[in-house]
Protein backbone atom coordinates (compact mmCIF):
# COMPACT_ATOMS: atom_id res chain seq x y z
CA UNK A 1 0.00 0.00 0.00
CA UNK A 2 1.11 3.66 -0.95
CA UNK A 3 -0.66 6.60 0.82
CA UNK A 4 0.59 10.45 -0.06
CA UNK A 5 -0.41 13.41 1.71
CA UNK A 6 -1.62 16.39 -0.83
CA UNK A 7 -1.95 19.94 0.88
CA UNK A 8 -4.12 21.73 -1.13
CA UNK A 9 -3.39 25.01 0.15
CA UNK A 10 -4.58 26.48 3.91
CA UNK A 11 -7.72 28.39 5.45
CA UNK A 12 -7.49 31.68 7.38
CA UNK A 13 -9.75 31.19 10.07
CA UNK A 14 -10.38 32.34 13.51
CA UNK A 15 -9.03 29.67 16.20
CA UNK A 16 -12.27 29.90 18.28
CA UNK A 17 -13.95 28.46 15.11
CA UNK A 18 -12.05 25.02 15.26
CA UNK A 19 -10.88 24.61 19.18
CA UNK A 20 -13.39 25.30 21.80
CA UNK A 21 -12.45 27.48 24.76
CA UNK A 22 -9.90 30.04 23.04
CA UNK A 23 -10.18 33.63 23.60
CA UNK A 24 -11.70 35.18 20.24
CA UNK A 25 -9.49 36.93 17.70
CA UNK A 26 -6.80 35.14 17.51
CA UNK A 27 -6.26 34.59 13.42
CA UNK A 28 -5.23 30.59 12.58
CA UNK A 29 -3.85 29.75 9.49
CA UNK A 30 -4.38 25.66 8.48
CA UNK A 31 -3.42 23.18 6.08
CA UNK A 32 -6.56 21.79 3.80
CA UNK A 33 -4.90 17.99 3.42
CA UNK A 34 -6.38 14.93 1.30
CA UNK A 35 -4.62 11.23 0.80
CA UNK A 36 -3.95 9.79 -1.71
CA UNK A 37 -3.73 5.90 -1.90
CA UNK A 38 -2.68 3.22 -4.03
CA UNK A 39 -3.92 -0.20 -2.76
CA UNK A 40 -4.63 -3.52 -4.90
CA UNK A 41 -3.94 -1.63 -8.05
CA UNK A 42 -6.48 0.22 -7.66
CA UNK A 43 -6.14 4.33 -7.02
CA UNK A 44 -8.02 5.93 -4.34
CA UNK A 45 -8.59 9.37 -2.73
CA UNK A 46 -9.90 10.60 0.85
CA UNK A 47 -11.27 14.01 0.36
CA UNK A 48 -10.37 15.73 -3.00
CA UNK A 49 -9.40 19.25 -1.49
CA UNK A 50 -10.43 22.71 -2.32
CA UNK A 51 -10.29 24.57 -5.66
CA UNK A 52 -9.38 28.48 -6.01
CA UNK A 53 -12.68 30.30 -6.26
CA UNK A 54 -14.06 32.71 -8.59
CA UNK A 55 -14.03 35.51 -6.09
CA UNK A 56 -12.35 37.61 -4.24
CA UNK A 57 -12.89 36.79 -0.11
CA UNK A 58 -12.32 39.71 2.49
CA UNK A 59 -9.36 39.79 4.10
CA UNK A 60 -11.40 38.87 7.56
CA UNK A 61 -13.60 36.28 6.34
CA UNK A 62 -14.31 33.26 8.82
CA UNK A 63 -12.33 31.24 6.06
CA UNK A 64 -10.46 32.64 4.11
CA UNK A 65 -9.47 29.93 0.96
CA UNK A 66 -5.74 30.45 0.23
CA UNK A 67 -5.03 27.94 -2.64
CA UNK A 68 -3.45 28.44 -6.22
CA UNK A 69 -4.26 26.35 -9.03
CA UNK A 70 -0.89 24.06 -8.86
CA UNK A 71 -1.87 23.75 -5.37
CA UNK A 72 -5.18 21.25 -6.07
CA UNK A 73 -5.14 17.84 -5.64
CA UNK A 74 -5.61 17.27 -9.57
CA UNK A 75 -2.37 19.44 -10.38
CA UNK A 76 0.15 18.01 -7.00
CA UNK A 77 -0.84 14.24 -8.73
CA UNK A 78 0.24 14.87 -11.95
CA UNK A 79 3.27 16.46 -10.97
CA UNK A 80 4.10 12.58 -10.11
CA UNK A 81 2.81 11.27 -12.95
CA UNK A 82 -0.23 10.42 -11.72
CA UNK A 83 -3.86 11.20 -14.23
CA UNK A 84 -6.95 12.22 -12.87
CA UNK A 85 -8.41 10.52 -15.08
CA UNK A 86 -7.16 7.34 -13.54
CA UNK A 87 -8.67 7.82 -10.03
CA UNK A 88 -10.91 5.14 -8.97
CA UNK A 89 -12.66 5.67 -5.93
CA UNK A 90 -12.91 8.98 -3.87
CA UNK A 91 -14.23 8.63 -0.21
CA UNK A 92 -15.98 11.51 1.20
CA UNK A 93 -15.18 12.55 4.62
CA UNK A 94 -18.40 15.26 4.31
CA UNK A 95 -19.14 17.82 1.63
CA UNK A 96 -17.81 20.86 2.88
CA UNK A 97 -15.75 22.88 -0.01
CA UNK A 98 -12.53 22.42 1.45
CA UNK A 99 -12.83 18.73 1.01
CA UNK A 100 -15.24 17.92 -2.13
CA UNK A 101 -14.70 20.88 -4.36
CA UNK A 102 -11.68 19.25 -5.71
CA UNK A 103 -14.08 16.32 -7.18
CA UNK A 104 -14.55 18.44 -10.56
CA UNK A 105 -10.94 17.09 -11.56
CA UNK A 106 -11.98 13.20 -11.27
CA UNK A 107 -14.48 12.81 -13.89
CA UNK A 108 -14.22 9.34 -13.42
CA UNK A 109 -13.93 8.24 -10.22
CA UNK A 110 -17.01 7.07 -8.18
CA UNK A 111 -17.79 9.36 -5.01
CA UNK A 112 -18.02 6.90 -1.99
CA UNK A 113 -20.04 8.72 0.73
CA UNK A 114 -22.94 8.39 3.32
CA UNK A 115 -26.37 8.23 2.47
CA UNK A 116 -27.36 10.76 5.33
CA UNK A 117 -24.53 13.13 3.66
CA UNK A 118 -25.85 12.39 0.08
CA UNK A 119 -29.58 13.75 2.00
CA UNK A 120 -27.91 17.08 2.32
CA UNK A 121 -26.78 17.82 -1.10
CA UNK A 122 -25.91 15.91 -4.37
CA UNK A 123 -22.42 16.10 -5.24
CA UNK A 124 -22.65 16.04 -9.40
CA UNK A 125 -23.16 13.35 -11.81
CA UNK A 126 -20.41 10.97 -10.51
CA UNK A 127 -20.83 7.69 -10.69
CA UNK A 128 -21.52 7.19 -6.19
CA UNK A 129 -22.05 3.98 -3.88
CA UNK A 130 -23.99 5.27 -1.38
CA UNK A 131 -23.32 3.58 2.05
CA UNK A 132 -25.18 3.38 5.60
CA UNK A 133 -22.40 2.81 7.99
CA UNK A 134 -19.30 1.12 7.87
CA UNK A 135 -17.86 -0.46 4.75
CA UNK A 136 -14.71 -2.50 3.94
CA UNK A 137 -13.77 -1.16 0.50
CA UNK A 138 -11.81 -4.38 -0.95
CA UNK A 139 -12.76 -6.12 1.35
CA UNK A 140 -9.79 -7.32 2.72
CA UNK A 141 -10.37 -5.22 6.18
CA UNK A 142 -7.01 -2.72 4.35
CA UNK A 143 -9.11 0.46 4.11
CA UNK A 144 -12.51 0.76 6.21
CA UNK A 145 -14.78 3.51 5.69
CA UNK A 146 -16.08 4.60 9.06
CA UNK A 147 -19.08 6.47 10.10
CA UNK A 148 -17.66 9.41 12.34
CA UNK A 149 -21.15 11.64 12.29
CA UNK A 150 -21.53 14.94 13.96
CA UNK A 151 -19.61 17.45 12.14
CA UNK A 152 -22.46 16.92 9.54
CA UNK A 153 -24.97 14.63 9.26
CA UNK A 154 -23.37 11.95 7.05
CA UNK A 155 -19.84 12.50 8.32
CA UNK A 156 -17.43 9.55 7.34
CA UNK A 157 -13.56 8.89 8.12
CA UNK A 158 -11.03 6.50 6.60
CA UNK A 159 -9.39 3.76 8.73
CA UNK A 160 -6.12 2.29 7.06
CA UNK A 161 -4.36 -0.88 7.87
CA UNK A 162 -0.47 -0.17 6.35
CA UNK A 163 1.46 -3.12 5.70
CA UNK A 164 3.26 -3.43 9.07
CA UNK A 165 -0.12 -3.62 10.65
CA UNK A 166 -0.29 -0.47 11.89
CA UNK A 167 -3.31 1.47 12.01
CA UNK A 168 -4.07 5.28 11.01
CA UNK A 169 -7.15 7.25 10.69
CA UNK A 170 -7.97 9.81 8.05
CA UNK A 171 -10.60 11.96 10.34
CA UNK A 172 -11.83 14.29 8.11
CA UNK A 173 -13.46 16.50 10.23
CA UNK A 174 -14.28 14.60 12.65
CA UNK A 175 -11.51 16.43 14.71
CA UNK A 176 -10.01 19.75 13.17
CA UNK A 177 -6.89 18.86 15.06
CA UNK A 178 -5.04 17.07 18.29
CA UNK A 179 -6.03 20.33 20.25
CA UNK A 180 -9.55 20.56 19.47
CA UNK A 181 -10.04 16.72 20.05
CA UNK A 182 -8.45 17.21 23.56
CA UNK A 183 -10.28 20.30 24.48
CA UNK A 184 -12.95 19.77 27.28
CA UNK A 185 -16.72 20.03 26.26
CA UNK A 186 -19.80 21.49 28.77
CA UNK A 187 -22.91 19.64 29.53
CA UNK A 188 -24.59 22.26 27.40
CA UNK A 189 -21.95 21.19 24.07
CA UNK A 190 -23.01 17.66 25.26
CA UNK A 191 -26.75 18.06 24.48
CA UNK A 192 -26.32 20.39 21.85
CA UNK A 193 -24.69 17.73 18.95
CA UNK A 194 -24.19 14.40 21.04
CA UNK A 195 -23.62 12.15 17.89
CA UNK A 196 -20.47 14.64 17.54
CA UNK A 197 -19.19 13.73 21.37
CA UNK A 198 -20.24 10.37 20.66
CA UNK A 199 -17.58 10.52 17.72
CA UNK A 200 -15.20 12.26 20.01
CA UNK A 201 -14.83 9.77 22.10
CA UNK A 202 -14.73 7.08 19.93
CA UNK A 203 -11.41 8.79 18.78
CA UNK A 204 -10.38 9.15 21.99
CA UNK A 205 -10.38 5.67 22.57
CA UNK A 206 -8.87 4.47 19.58
CA UNK A 207 -6.07 6.39 19.93
CA UNK A 208 -5.18 5.10 23.48
CA UNK A 209 -5.78 1.66 21.33
CA UNK A 210 -2.42 2.55 19.52
CA UNK A 211 -4.02 3.97 16.08
CA UNK A 212 -2.43 7.32 14.67
CA UNK A 213 -5.03 9.63 14.39
CA UNK A 214 -4.69 12.15 10.91
CA UNK A 215 -6.06 15.31 10.61
CA UNK A 216 -7.32 17.22 7.86
CA UNK A 217 -6.19 20.45 9.28
CA UNK A 218 -3.15 20.00 10.61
Amino acid sequence: MNIRTLCTGSILTWKHLLVRNVPQGLRFEVPVKCFYIEHNGHKLLFDAGQKPLSYQQPDDADYLVKVTPAETAAALLQQTGVSPEDMDYIVLSHLHSDHAAGIVDFPQATLLMQSKEYAIKNPGDHKKLLLDGEYDIFGDKRLIVLPTYGHTAGHQSLLVTLDDSSQVLLTGDAAYTLEALDCDFSEADLKQNPEFFNTVKRLRQMQKNNVKLIFSHE
